[in-house]
């Protein structure tokens, strides 16, 4: 009998937490959005130039042979075009395309449908603009997080992850147009 309540316990509080994580899942936004900033002191015709030209991306992005020496890149479309696309494969990077959907020439930045395999698609834009010292250029990224509780749950780690790529990705790009 003792045996019983224990067990039926257990499945209590198990049960417990299982509906509070969902809870707490459903509680999170759906949506997230990742916004990194860097002021790079070069032109901004210069920083287009790299943006707009997926050639050069894997040189100075995150996602570049020196995080992942197995990837190998497909680049296809016209440079500085929209469509212009960048499709990559490896082992820690996985599989992902970058496509350009905006080429604006009023503020030299870009827009991009970006995917991961096995990811929702998000959609993000690099915006330049005089600032002090330099250009300033502001990496944005958002993501809808379905409206699955674990996946909603994983958002503020997804949302870590990829700034750190985009900071990674912005000192890259300053270090290329220097």
């Amino acid at each position: 009998m003792e045996r019983k309540r224990l067990a039926f316990g257990f499945m209590v509080v198990f049960m417990g937490g299982v509906l509070t994580l969902v809870a707490i899942g459903y509680a999170m936004p759906r949506e997230r959005t990742i916004v990194e900033k860097r002021t790079i002191v070069a032109p901004a015709a210069k920083i287009q130039a790299k943006l707009t030209d997926l050639n050069t991306w894997p040189r100075w992005s995150a996602w570049s042979k020196e995080r992942d020496p197995s990837a190998t890149w497909e680049i296809t479309g016209e440079v500085g075009a929209v469509g212009h696309t960048w499709d990559w494969r490896g082992h820690q990077l996985g599989d992902g395309k970058l496509v350009l959907t905006e080429v604006r020439a009023d503020d030299g930045g870009i827009a991009y449908d970006l995917t991961f395999a096995d990811a929702p698609p998000s959609a993000g834009s690099v915006s330049l603009s005089p600032g002090d010292g330099g250009t300033a250029v502001v990496w944005t990224n958002s993501l809808d997080m379905g409206s699955h509780p674990f996946m909603r749950l994983i958002g503020p780690f997804v949302e870590s992850m990829i700034g750190a790529d985009f900071r990674d990705s912005l000192e890259g790009l300053a270090d290329a147009v220097d």
